[in-house]
């Protein structure tokens, strides 16, 4: 049976949920499809049918509810105000004269739910209605699991671009209830895969991962949205097949947009981990020629951070190259560049044109026009205490803890003294720092400054994808750690890197060694099993290929 089998199967079997004058909203109308593809976050597609459905006599006042809710993406922070305002004046010209429209009480609840979030009221306030409304509407339809699915989606979105742990969890348990009564449920299954994105609870989002590429709409944010449990986990195979079936479901003659770009870096982030390298390497290659010169800032912040991530991974540094940054590129697509063309650099000996990127890094989080200055123009006179600012060191700025917020309530972020693009793009300064201090000898100081940005990288949201800053902190620690043999130390590292980036073979790799060095050798052995697994499609050309599948010897 194909996915679009299942998927006709399941809008044809009535389940509990929004209903039409009467009736479950589940009978593969064009409001039901209107309703999967607003779950599915194919607004676009959802629009178009919500509006073949406003001709029916019996759907029309939903119709009228399903296309303001196209205007209204949540987990993306838009929300189009007079677009949301437009659809509903369709129906009728006054919130009142709407309701009037409505066959029942829970036609009369659906509207008020669109009515608060489509007010005249300020933002914050039209969305701490709408999560009012939908939360009663849970509690008064216990029978309804779009209400369900809505409210929890809801919650996830409360106080954008923040996350918090608890009320995620919160929208998990009401998803969680509907997929129990709805294993089929496109809503419940996609928005479980958001509730559980974060490192600690991303095992709990693949096997709703699995079931939604089954049942979601054949589109390619809905397929690319599957892959994020793959990542989080290190399922590295099966986040390749999602975004191969995302770039399948539309594959533009060009960039092609945001979704488009992420699925491209993202499946080319998973092919590197495979060991995949020539397949990954051609896929860069077209990414850069569909991007081209564009003004599609999306693809081309995710070319940026895809080159960046081609020369971590490989370790090819002779391939660095720094592309022209367009006007407006996000400060961390920028920054990943800039600090692998600079490590790049220090690694091959080249200190000018490292102690340029590093320059420029700063320049991105420096104070107005004025860059900070780099320890190439500024050495502390006595060795730097940890913890310590001293002259040249990029400062990573941190956000003071905000005041506690009613549960369940969108949040009221204080502003951070950076947006979270601009830390991380002090975050990889500070790396780009360590590595330089690092060449010119200053090992311990390197390490210390090193062993900081990872600290500070620990305190941020871990972000769906791969890893940003594109060298994982923990892991660049063992690396230095390595270089100086202290390989008891660089075990505690990688190991702290793995915990963040399961079965990342450079961590696993460094693992390896360092347990080696150590006679840990069981240790060492484990964690070349496990590369083995992951490399099971591997270019057999790798440099580490003899070493990881037993017929080398790993490097003193």
């Amino acid at each position: 049976m194909t996915r679009r089998d299942v998927l006709s199967t399941v809008l044809l079997v009535p389940a509990a949920g929004i209903t039409l004058r009467g009736r479950q909203a589940s009978d593969g109308s064009a409001f039901a499809r209107g309703l999967t593809l607003l779950h599915g976050f194919d607004y676009d597609g959802a629009l178009a049918a919500f509006r073949e459905a406003r001709g029916s006599a019996d759907g029309r006042v939903m119709a009228a509810w399903g296309e303001a809710m196209t205007h209204h993406r949540p987990l993306w922070g838009e929300t189009d105000l007079e677009g949301g305002q437009a659809a509903l004046a369709q129906l009728a010209p006054t919130p009142e004269a709407r309701l009037a429209l409505a066959a029942n009480d829970r036609e009369r609840d659906w509207l008020r739910t669109a009515e608060a979030l489509f007010s005249p009221l300020e933002k914050l306030e039209r969305e701490r209605q709408y999560l009012a409304r939908l939360a009663q509407m849970s509690d008064r339809y216990p029978d309804d699991l779009d209400a369900r699915a809505f409210h929890a989606l809801a919650l996830l979105s409360a106080g954008f671009p923040a996350r918090d742990l608890v009320t995620a969890m919160r929208a998990a348990a009401l998803l969680e209830d509907v997929v129990r009564r709805d294993p089929h449920h496109v809503g419940a299954l996609h928005y479980l895969i958001h509730a559980y994105d974060d490192a600690t609870h991303a095992p709990l989002g693949v096997r709703h991962a699995e079931a939604f590429a089954a049942v979601a709409p054949a589109t390619a944010y809905a397929q690319h949205v599957t892959s994020r449990p793959y990542l989080a986990v290190g399922a590295w195979d099966k986040a390749t097949d999602a975004n191969q079936r995302a770039l399948a479901a539309a594959a533009p003659a060009t960039g092609g947009g945001a979704v488009h770009g992420r699925a491209r870096l993202w499946q080319l982030y998973s092919l590197l981990q495979e060991g995949r390298h020539t397949e990954a390497k051609a896929l860069l290659t077209a990414f850069e020629t569909a991007a081209g010169g564009g003004d599609d800032l999306p693809s081309r912040a995710a070319v940026a951070v895809a080159r960046a991530t081609w020369l971590i991974e490989t370790r090819r540094w002779p391939d660095a190259r720094l592309a022209p940054t367009p006007e407006g590129l996000a400060a961390d697509a920028t920054a990943a560049e800039l600090f692998a063309v600079g490590m790049a650099a220090f690694r091959s000996g080249n200190r000018a044109a490292g102690s340029d990127a590093l320059q420029r890094m700063a320049a991105l989080v420096g104070d107005g026009d004025r860059p900070l200055r780099s320890v190439t123009t500024a050495r502390p006179p006595t060795p730097a205490r940890p913890g310590v600012n001293r002259p040249g060191v990029t400062p990573i700025p941190t956000p003071r803890p905000g005041l506690p917020v009613p549960w369940g309530a969108p949040a009221e972020p204080a502003p951070p003294a950076l947006g979270l693009e601009r830390r991380l793009a002090a975050i990889m300064a500070q790396q780009l720092e360590a590595v330089l201090i690092f060449s010119e000898g200053r090992r311990d100081e390197a390490i210390v400054l090193a062993r900081q940005a990872a600290a500070v990288a620990d305190g941020l949201e871990g972000l769906a994808g791969p890893p940003m800053p594109v060298k994982p902190g923990h892991e660049l620690v063992g690396d230095f750690l390595m270089d100086v043999r202290r390989p008891g130390e660089a075990i505690l590292a990688y190991e702290a890197a793995l915990r963040r980036h399961p079965r990342r073979p450079l961590s696993l790799l460094g693992l390896a060694r360092a347990a080696t060095a150590t006679k840990g050798l069981q240790k060492a052995q484990a964690a070349l099993a496990e590369l083995r697994v992951v490399w099971q499609k591997a270019d057999k050309t790798l440099p580490e290929w003899r070493e990881v599948m037993g017929t080398g010897t790993p490097p003193s």
